[in-house]
């Protein structure tokens, strides 16, 4: 799990239970983004909200990884 601090000082990353082991005080939690099974293309949809679906993979493995790493990233480059 990464941790990323904003420049006021909050604490962001992605969810893990983790967290809760941490005591860092009261969460503030909302999706990021959302994997579902695409019945047409029979691929699972990686979908960034406010982005849409930005990638497609046969497995729901795969899409998790990629989902981890954009978003980390994501996360990353927004509080450089």
């Amino acid at each position: 799990m990464k941790l990323f601090i904003t420049k006021n000082g909050d604490i962001e990353c992605l969810y893990s239970d983790l967290l809760l082991s941490l005591h860092l005080g009261a969460l503030k939690i909302r999706r990021a983004s959302s994997i579902e099974f695409n019945e047409h293309t029979q691929c699972w949809d990686v979908d960034v909200l406010g982005e849409g679906v930005l990638s497609s993979y046969t497995t729901r493995a795969e899409a998790l990884a990629w989902e981890v790493e954009y978003l980390n990233n994501k996360l990353a480059t927004s509080n450089e």
